[in-house]
């Protein structure tokens, strides 16, 4: 298993918040759509919630 911390920045203003929500356009949701990420495990630092932005957050432990 890797090990991998993801430091991001975003505008949350069309997004339902940072936590996975299936149906639901999300942060997390975005980021593994990107990286074509089927089965994962993620450990977020903090939550925003819909439409709220982020200066700096971490996600931790994307890829299983």
């Amino acid at each position: 298993m890797y090990n991998y911390l993801l430091r991001i920045k975003y505008n949350g203003e069309n997004y339902h918040g940072i936590e996975y929500q299936k149906n639901l356009k999300t942060i997390s949701g975005e980021i593994l759509n990107y990286f074509d990420i089927k089965e994962f495990r993620l450990s977020i630092v903090s939550r925003t919630d819909k439409g709220v932005n982020a200066e700096e957050n971490y996600i931790v432990n994307i890829f299983r």
